[in-house]
């Protein structure tokens, strides 16, 4: 089986820290991986490089084969490259179905009619749906998420991200200082 994601000899330097140092990784598409370090190690250095919110001094980064290395991060993202972030960029007024749908909106390339409500459109609230169930997050729909936990909050970002219809997905589920998640599908 080939590579979903593949890392090839990625570096980043800092001045006089070099803060990646010819990282070499493959995750393959219906698998799990985890990226875990202490605090100050570079795992955020590179999912940044990986989804190209920092440029990389050295090596390459492919998606299904394809170089994505001097890719810009919009491009990346439409190509299939998802990612969460450790700060929460969910709606906490919206329920978790709303923000949901705003992913899904997104991921279909919805013009956003303002003047409709998204909770109207059928096929969108089956796809949110679809995904929220997929995550075992079927029963917190129609709950506000400023209402729920900080991690459930985190499981609903993780569902926007999925519903973005990435081919790879990388965010942070545990805590301040917990392992990452990377997550590959297709």
């Amino acid at each position: 089986m080939s590579s979903l994601l593949e890392v090839r000899g990625l570096v980043k330097n800092y001045g006089g820290l070099r803060v990646t140092d010819q990282v070499n990784l493959s995750l393959k598409s219906g698998h799990i991986h985890a990226l875990i370090g202490p605090n100050g190690a570079g795992k955020t250095t590179l999912v940044n490089q990986i989804v190209g919110e920092v440029r990389s001094d050295g090596g390459q980064i492919f998606l299904k084969g394809q170089d994505i290395t001097h890719w810009s991060v919009a491009k990346r993202a439409r190509a299939g490259l998802g990612r969460s972030y450790q700060i929460n960029s969910i709606i906490p007024e919206f329920t978790a179905l709303e923000n949901v749908l705003l992913a899904v909106q997104t991921a279909q390339g919805h013009n956003f009619h303002f003047w409709q409500a998204a909770t109207a459109q059928r096929d969108l609230v089956q796809r949110s749906d679809a995904v929220l169930d997929l995550l075992g997050l079927l029963p917190l729909r129609q709950q506000r998420v400023r209402d729920l936990s900080y991690g459930q909050q985190r499981q609903i970002e993780l569902a926007m991200a999925v519903a973005s219809e990435p081919r790879a997905v990388a965010g942070r589920t545990h805590g301040r200082s917990g392992p990452r998640r990377n997550t590959a599908h297709d």
